[in-house]
């Protein structure tokens, strides 16, 4: 997956076995494609995922 226009950052919590990712981006992308990723990557026993939308104020490049 690469990602363009965007960040991806990830939180860890060690003592608590738990791992937290933020993908964003200004550019469409899969959020599908990413989750799938991720998960071939950490092999996590559970995931909860949310997908946040910016909405339609902001056109293709991010700009109001």
């Amino acid at each position: 997956m690469l990602l363009a226009e965007s960040h991806a950052s990830l939180h860890a919590v060690p003592h608590a076995g738990t791992l937290f990712a933020d993908v964003f981006s200004c550019a469409p992308f899969s959020a599908d494609a990413a989750l799938a990723v991720l998960t071939r990557a950490y092999a996590p026993a559970a995931i909860d995922a949310r997908l946040v939308e910016r909405g339609p104020a902001f056109g293709p490049r991010g700009e109001p």
